[in-house]
């Protein structure tokens, strides 16, 4: 096998993710307490679910990273056009919620513009509306920077070691909720470099499974420390910092079991719907979003009935907003 592995499932790839984080969000789960046997491999498997934004930011970066290699950014046009592009992706989707989500809300003029340039969330709490959407903006601002870094492994390691430096030397000073996005950079980075060895189909020999799994296998013990608090955190978010460790391991053994699992026919309708998730995996968050803060108060997930009928509502409407989206998309290309 190869690393084209990662790039040929990267869309079941973020179907895993996609789901994992539904997981985190929505379904139950028992107290670390009272969880034993089988019921501790869930309640990991539960609580850990918000790996899968670590997954996607991994799998965003690669992408990018081909779509550059592919149209070279040369001046500040270039920049702009890519930034562009990028940007009314996410707001074909970001502003029809938004606004909705405003008038059921009852905001104001100001907290709606705030909110949408994600304002609100950078200089008050990022949790105040849709952190994920400010992390994925931010990342494609930084796209260039990281991707000429990434593209000098030995300045990247440099950068790197800087960067955690710093990470540990605010955590006094920088505020926590931050952290959520600030240690998230080096999986973005991860993912830029993945692209190189990706288009280069460079082989995972015996030494690359080793460094995959040993590191995979580190990130799920440090993960689970830190889950379950049998570890102290040293910094704000740090039991998403080890996801750095976690995620690639994960995307690479999971692209390895499509690979294989892809030969047989009765797997081709299970990627197909993983693939969809992966797909509307942007409108899917903010459904959770939504259903977070509002939605369990009028569509309670309460027992499996409750929880199939609450999935399948927030499915229609991820679909529903995709369709939207995909409206506004039409009306950029024609103007």
């Amino acid at each position: 096998m190869t690393c084209q592995i990662i790039s040929k499932h990267r869309g079941k790839l973020m179907g895993v993710a996609a789901i994992w984080i539904y997981v985190f969000h929505i379904l139950p789960s028992p107290a670390f307490a009272n969880a034993h046997g089988m019921g501790k491999i869930w309640w990991y498997i539960r609580n850990a679910g918000f790996c899968g934004v670590d997954m996607f930011l991994f799998l965003s970066g690669l992408g990018l990273a081909y779509h550059l290699h592919l149209h070279p950014v040369q001046d500040l046009k270039g920049w702009l056009k890519f930034l562009g592009q990028r940007f009314s992706r996410i707001y074909v989707v970001f502003l029809p919620f938004t606004l909705i989500y405003a008038l059921l809300d009852g905001w104001g003029v100001g907290m709606l513009l705030r909110r949408l340039v994600c304002l609100d969330q950078f200089a008050g709490n990022l949790y105040n509306f849709c952190w994920y959407v400010c992390c994925i903006l931010l990342m494609y601002l930084l796209t260039l920077p990281l991707d000429s870094l990434a593209k000098r492994p030995g300045a990247a390691v440099l950068v790197g070691v800087a960067y955690v430096w710093v990470l540990f030397a605010l955590r006094e000073i920088l505020r926590a909720d931050l952290y959520a996005i600030a240690v998230r950079v080096p999986v973005f980075v991860l993912g830029l470099c993945a692209a190189r060895f990706s288009r280069e189909e460079r082989k995972i020999g015996t030494k690359g499974w080793l460094v995959c799994i040993g590191t995979t296998l580190v990130g799920l013990a440090l993960s689970y420390g830190l889950n379950s608090r049998l570890l102290a955190s040293p910094l704000p978010s740090g039991n998403a910092f080890v996801n750095v460790l976690l995620a690639p391991g994960l995307c690479v053994i999971f692209a390895a079991m499509f690979e294989v699992l892809d030969r047989w026919n009765w797997f081709v309708p299970v990627g197909r719907v993983l693939t969809f998730f992966g797909g509307i995996s942007l409108e899917l968050y903010l459904m959770q979003e939504w259903y977070v803060r509002r939605g369990k108060l009028v569509l309670p997930a309460q027992g499996l009935a409750g929880q199939v009928v609450a999935f399948c509502v927030m499915v229609a409407l991820s679909v529903s907003l995709q369709k939207v989206g995909g409206l506004g998309r039409l009306l950029r290309k024609k103007t």
